[in-house]
């Protein structure tokens, strides 16, 4: 078993009490970082003759009241440093009240822990909280100390996803993913990474078959409505997609729905029925044929008189149908008129 490197810190004399020169050492300039010692996981600070624990092989400060917690709360999992995430192998418990004693081992006791077992069919499996806590922590070094150590407020956000994919009797395909993105402005030009829009768009990517694939209506059952069918068609088909654009543009996890549904609530209505129209113009980028909002704005045009350049503008975003799709039957994936086409070129 190695032997521990003993490490000076203040209070502590290592056995050598009553020595000016060891008292002036255990402050000094090249110790000055062990000077008003704090506890890593409830930050407070440390007199200098308090009992306290040097965990290894980080070196980070516990109290010993938060590191009895942490070992009570890890169960059959290693433990691990709340101020770093690095996995822990040792500690040693610092008595600095004891510096009266002859006897070294009276003011530190070094302890080494032993693996855990953790491969044993009785040990329960972390929860998803624990996992993504412990990757954002520990793998990249994220989490609570780049957080605190970051010149700007802000969050770091960790992504994870499980998709298992059954292709037969027994057979079972995984997919698993994560993205870390930190939502900390840089100080200097307080803008976001640039890597976390591109982690953001590579989950949703990742996302997109179980999103888009159940809420994409078939084209042989998008019908002809009125406007006021259409919104009842979104209140009565709350589908992956337009969950998702419902919490994103509101915030909200839960529809209202007496208040979308209710006369006296016309700003409730406007706001689901613009994510219900969103949610038919981003679909229509994903399928060869228009959906339900691009039926309702092609029967308003019919009554109306627009000219064929503003017809193309609508089509060319997916608003409205294409010149093609004036047949309902047959249709087939509209090209982009020539107004478009010159506005690209």
């Amino acid at each position: 078993m190695p032997t521990l490197k003993r490490r000076r810190v203040a209070g502590n004399t290592a056995g050598r009490a009553g020595s000016d020169a060891d008292a002036d050492a255990a402050t000094s300039v090249e110790d000055d970082e062990h000077v008003g010692l704090s506890c890593c996981r409830c930050r407070r600070h440390l007199a200098i003759d308090e009992d306290h624990v040097v965990l290894g092989p980080c070196s980070c400060t516990i109290c010993p009241s938060c590191l009895l917690r942490d070992h009570a709360r890890r169960g059959a999992n290693q433990l691990t440093c709340a101020g770093c995430g690095e996995i822990i192998t040792s500690h040693r418990m610092i008595c600095p009240a004891r510096k009266d004693s002859q006897d070294d081992d009276d003011q530190e006791e070094s302890v080494e822990y032993a693996p855990c077992d953790n491969t044993s069919s009785t040990v329960d499996t972390p929860s998803l909280h624990d996992v993504a806590k412990m990757h954002l922590i520990s793998k990249n070094g994220l989490g609570v100390a780049l957080v605190r150590s970051a010149g700007n407020e802000g969050e770091i956000v960790l992504l994870l996803g499980l998709r298992l994919t059954k292709t037969g009797q027994q057979d079972i395909r995984e997919s698993f993913i994560t993205k870390e993105m930190s939502f900390i402005p840089d100080p200097s030009s307080g803008t976001l990474p640039a890597d976390t829009s591109d982690a953001l768009c590579e989950f949703c990517a990742w996302l997109h078959p179980q999103v888009v694939a159940p809420s994409v209506t078939p084209q042989a059952m998008v019908p002809t409505q009125t406007p006021r069918e259409f919104f009842q068609h979104s209140l009565d088909n709350y589908t992956p997609m337009l969950a998702l654009l419902f919490g994103l543009s509101t915030g909200n996890s839960r529809r209202d729905l007496r208040k979308i549904a209710g006369r006296d609530y016309q700003s409730h209505q406007s706001v689901y029925l613009a994510i219900a129209v969103a949610h038919d113009v981003l679909l229509r980028c994903s399928t060869g044929y228009p959906l339900h909002f691009q039926y309702v704005l092609h029967e308003l045009l019919e009554s109306q008189q627009v000219s064929n350049q503003f017809r193309d503008v609508l089509s060319a975003m997916r608003l409205s149908l294409g010149r093609i799709h004036q047949i309902r039957e047959g249709a087939t994936l509209a090209s982009p008129g020539p107004w478009f086409k010159h506005q690209l070129n």
